[in-house]
């Protein structure tokens, strides 16, 4: 591919016809359950294109960023639902666990109006 080729623009109602090599496919397996599958492996997947198979050529598996929100709302219609924190669970009890990638992101806020 040449670098130096100028670009050619292309009107919202054209079409765009491109021939590639290779297609980037990202995939998320949950079980009936909606949980994350892992340990999958390239024989557990089949590509098709117009009802051809395609080889997978390249496969991996990574963790993705997610970005997650979170809002309190602490204004006084909720004054009665915040009054004191909850009981710690018990010790037989496992914390719940977000693994997240060094992409992702956590924001809060809170509304007091």
């Amino acid at each position: 591919m040449k670098h130096d080729t100028p670009g050619q623009t292309i009107k919202p109602s054209q079409a765009l016809h491109i021939d590639v090599n290779l297609a980037l496919v990202n995939v998320t397996v949950t079980d009936p359950y909606s949980r994350i599958v892992t340990g999958l492996e390239p024989d557990n997947f089949r590509v098709f294109e117009d009802n051809v198979e395609q080889e997978v050529v390249n496969f991996s598996s990574e963790d993705v960023p997610i970005s997650i929100g979170v809002i309190l709302d602490l204004s006084g219609s909720m004054a009665n639902n915040l009054a004191r924190p909850r009981k710690p669970p018990s010790s037989s009890s496992k914390p719940p666990i977000l693994k997240m990638s060094s992409f992702s992101s956590v924001s809060t806020s809170a509304l007091n109006s």
